[in-house]
C-alpha cells in the first residue's frame, strides 16, 4: 500500500488519516445524478411484460457488474409510474434496505431501479471505479447509521452526504 509523507485528519474516525493534498467533499457534489425508483403495481400485468431492465437489490448480490436483471418492466410502467427513470450506463447502484444494505455494483446496461436501490452517476472529474470502491469501503459505516425496526435502511440523504 502506498504511504504518503504528508497526511492530515479526514475528520472521520473511521477513515483516519488522508494525504494532505486530497480534498474532502460529499458524494452529492461529485455526482451529476443521484436517484432511485419504485416498484410498479404488481397487479397490473402489462407493467411486467416489457424489455426494460429493472434493477432490484438482489441483482447487486456478489456482482461487480450488472449485465442483466432478474426482472424487466414495460414502457407502460415507465410512462405511468412517475418515480421510474431509465438510467444510462455506466452508473453505480447501492442497496438501501434490508439484508442487501450497502451492496454495490456497476450497471453496464440501461436500466431503471426499484425503491430499494440508489443510482449514482459520477461527474467526469471522478473515476467511476474510485466511487465504487469508496462506497464499498463505506458499507460498514452505512450499516451503523441504518434505521428501522425489522428491516434496516439507509436513505439517499445519507449516501449523498457521505
Amino acid at each position: 500500500m502506498m504511504r504518503y509523507k504528508d497526511t492530515r485528519s479526514s475528520g472521520h474516525l473511521w477513515i483516519g488519516e488522508i494525504p494532505s493534498h486530497w480534498s474532502i467533499t460529499k458524494i452529492k457534489r461529485k455526482c451529476s445524478l443521484i436517484g432511485s425508483g419504485t416498484t410498479p403495481t404488481t397487479s397490473i400485468d402489462r407493467y411486467y411484460d416489457g424489455d426494460i431492465n429493472w434493477i432490484q437489490s438482489g441483482d447487486l448480490y456478489k456482482n461487480f457488474y450488472i449485465n442483466k436483471t432478474s426482472k424487466k418492466v414495460s414502457i407502460d410502467a415507465i410512462n405511468e409510474c412517475s418515480a421510474l427513470s431509465v438510467y444510462q450506463p455506466p452508473f453505480i447502484v447501492i442497496a438501501m434496505y434490508g439484508a442487501s444494505i450497502g451492496n454495490v455494483a456497476v450497471s453496464q446496461i440501461q436500466a431503471c431501479v426499484n425503491q430499494a436501490c440508489c443510482s449514482l452517476t459520477p461527474d467526469d472529474d471522478i473515476s467511476l471505479k474510485y466511487l465504487y470502491y469508496w462506497l464499498v469501503h463505506c458499507k460498514d459505516n452505512f450499516i451503523s447509521q441504518s434505521a428501522g425496526g425489522t428491516q434496516p435502511n439507509i436513505s439517499q440523504a445519507k449516501i449523498r452526504d457521505s
